[in-house]
């Protein structure tokens, strides 16, 4: 699973990360909660938590960002499914020990896809409590993939809620084919230059069953890298997925644990 993506701001770089099979690399511009500089490390979803505020790993991302939506790890239960009329969606809700999430699906151009999740983990007192929601709007047909132009992400930070746009410039669905590797790719190998714009919004947390929520992103386990021998060389990777430091001071491990 690769993935390469810009965030920009007013036009100015402010953050890129690169993610590949064999770790991640992140280049941090300014000073919010986190020294600017060059982070590099093993897979692992925490460089992707730093940019979007949600605890979603690299596979989850990606799929995110090509319009899925990541489900939670089984086994899980069906709560209920029906068709809400106001809003025109398939509406699904599941659940397993630790989380719930609510999945919306949108009848468009002869298709079903995704149009939002709701994700809600359970507190160590047994409560719930919403991690985020996201909805997809704007789809677009991109390369015969029928796709959204931008993803809004919601999620709580205090008494506040957190509000990312990913608005897509650009999106290349077979990188490999772009760069002329000759390697196969897949629906899930892209890289998205995406805006993000920033928002807070004073809304309270509401409760789960009262909310217009939207689609699932589950959080699966990213394996660790391993530190044996390799069996042999890593294959050479698309410029596309290469980020080094340039003139920012090397900052190590971001998600290293202490």
């Amino acid at each position: 699973m690769r993935f390469s993506g810009q965030v920009h701001v007013a036009g100015k770089e402010i953050a890129t990360l690169a993610i590949h099979e064999h770790g991640y690399a992140l280049r941090y511009l300014i000073e919010r909660g986190l020294s600017p500089g060059y982070y590099a490390g093993p897979p692992s979803g925490c460089a992707v938590e730093q940019l979007l505020g949600v605890p979603l790993d690299p596979p989850a991302l990606v799929r995110l960002m090509l319009g899925g939506a990541p489900v939670l790890a089984p086994p899980f239960e069906l709560l209920s499914r029906a068709w809400d009329r106001k809003t025109g969606e398939e509406v699904v809700r599941i659940a397993n020990a630790n989380a719930r999430q609510e999945l919306r699906f949108a009848w468009i151009r002869d298709r079903f896809v995704v149009s939002g999740e709701t994700h809600w983990a359970r507190t160590t007192n047994g409560e719930l409590r919403r991690r985020w929601s996201f909805s997809h709007e704007g789809f677009v047909t991109h390369e015969g993939v029928l796709l959204a132009q931008k993803t809004r992400i919601e999620h709580p930070e205090g008494r506040r809620i957190r509000v990312v746009v990913l608005d897509y410039g650009k999106r290349v669905i077979n990188p490999f084919r772009a760069v002329g590797t000759g390697e196969p790719g897949s629906a899930n190998d892209g890289w998205n230059d995406s805006d993000e714009g920033w928002e807070d919004d004073e809304q309270p947390e509401g409760d789960p069953q009262a909310a217009r929520e939207e689609q699932p992103a589950p959080h699966q386990p990213v394996p660790e890298a391993k530190t044996g021998a390799r069996s042999g060389p890593e294959p050479e990777l698309p410029t596309a997925f290469r980020l080094d430091a340039g003139d920012l001071p090397k900052r190590g491990d971001l998600c290293r644990r202490p």
